[in-house]
C-alpha cells in the first residue's frame, strides 16, 4: 500500500553514500530472511534498494558515493553490476576509484572533470586516467595512514592484557588512546575499564557508554533515561563532539598528570564508521576476526 509513497521518495534522492561498502555489499550471498518485496532471494538489502533506486530516479545529477577502508575487489564489481541497470548510463563503468592517500579538495574536482570528460567523448578513452582507470584485483589497497607504527607483544600466561596495556601507557604516555578488545582475549570491556581504572587511570570508559548515555544497556540498574527520539539522537551526536575535544585536549602538560588521558574501551565489532581526533595510540587485545578487522582498528589512529 506504500509502493506510491516509496516510489515518490527515491525519485527525490540526490546523492546515495554507501558507507562500509564491503559490509553492505560483501562477497558472499545473502542468506538471511527476505525483508522486503525487492529483494529478490541471495541478494543483499542495499544491493535491492540501489536496483530500486535505479529504476524510479530520473535525476540526471544522481551521485554515488561508496565508502570503506577496504572495499575490496568483490564489493566493487558487484557495485558495478548494479550500476550497469541505471537506463539513463549516468554512471562510468569502472567505477572512479579515488586513492585514500591523495583525496584531496582537487582531486575529487579532477575526479569530476575526468567524468564530464569521458561523457563528452564517449567510449574513446584510452582507461589511462589516473582518476578513472581499474585497479587490478591483487593490487594493496593502501587505507592505512603511512606513518602508523605497528608492534605485537606476547602477554605471558599468568598476566592480563590489561596489565600490559598499563605498562605499555606508562611508557608511551599518549594523549590518548583506544583500546578494541577482540572476542578470543577472554576478557571483557568492562573488566579491562575496571583493571585501568585499579592502575590508576583515571580517565577511562568504555566508549559505548560515552557515546550513548542514554542506554539501559551501557548503564545497568539506572532508571530508563527520559530523553527520548530525536533529542536522545542529537544528544549521542554532541557526546561525539565532546569525545572528539577530549581526544584532542588529552591531558595536562603541568606536572605528572599523563594517567588522566582519555582512554576509551571497545569491542572488536564497534570499530566501523568511528571517528575520533587525534588518538595516538590504538589497542587491540586479542587476534582481530579478519586482516580487514585489523585495518579498521589500527586506522583509528594517525
Amino acid at each position: 500500500e506504500d509502493a506510491k509513497e516509496v516510489k515518490d521518495l527515491l525519485g527525490r534522492v540526490e546523492v546515495v553514500i554507501l558507507d562500509e561498502l564491503d559490509e553492505l555489499l560483501p562477497k558472499q550471498k545473502f542468506t538471511g530472511r527476505k525483508l522486503a518485496r525487492y529483494q529478490d532471494p541471495g541478494m543483499w538489502p542495499a544491493e535491492g534498494l540501489l536496483k530500486r533506486l535505479m529504476r524510479n530516479n530520473d535525476r540526471e545529477s544522481l551521485q554515488l558515493v561508496a565508502a570503506s577502508a577496504t572495499a575490496y575487489l568483490s564489493s566493487r564489481l558487484r557495485l558495478e553490476q548494479v550500476m550497469q541497470r541505471d537506463k539513463l548510463k549516468r554512471f562510468p563503468v569502472p567505477l572512479p576509484r579515488l586513492d585514500p592517500q591523495r583525496s584531496t579538495a582537487a582531486v575529487l574536482q579532477a575526479a569530476a572533470a575526468a567524468r564530464a570528460a569521458q561523457g563528452d567523448r564517449g567510449d574513446e578513452g584510452d582507461g589511462d586516467s589516473e582518476v578513472g582507470r581499474r585497479i587490478p584485483g591483487r593490487s594493496s589497497y593502501r587505507a592505512l595512514p603511512a606513518g602508523i607504527q605497528h608492534y605485537t607483544w606476547k602477554v605471558p600466561l599468568s598476566g592480563s592484557h590489561a596489565a600490559a596495556v598499563a605498562a605499555a601507557l606508562d611508557i608511551l604516555r599518549p594523549e590518548s588512546a583506544l583500546i578494541f578488545v577482540c572476542p578470543n582475549a577472554g576478557e571483557s570491556v568492562k573488566g579491562v575499564v575496571k583493571d585501568l581504572t585499579t592502575a590508576g587511570w583515571s580517565n577511562v570508559d568504555t566508549l559505548s557508554r560515552a557515546l550513548f548515555p542514554d542506554s539501559r544497556s551501557t548503564n545497568p540498574g539506572k532508571k530508563a533515561s527520559q530523553v527520548k527520539g530525536e533529542a536522545k539522537g542529537w544528544r549521542s551526536a554532541n557526546r561525539l563532539v565532546e569525545l572528539r575535544d577530549a581526544t584532542k585536549r588529552g591531558y595536562s602538560q603541568e606536572g605528572d598528570f599523563y594517567r588522566e588521558a582519555p582512554i576509551f574501551v571497545s569491542a572488536e565489532e564497534s570499530v566501523r564508521g568511528l571517528h575520533l581526533d587525534a588518538v595516538e595510540v590504538v589497542f587491540i587485545l586479542g587476534l582481530p576476526k579478519t586482516s580487514s578487522s585489523y585495518a579498521h582498528m589500527a586506522g583509528r589512529t594517525g
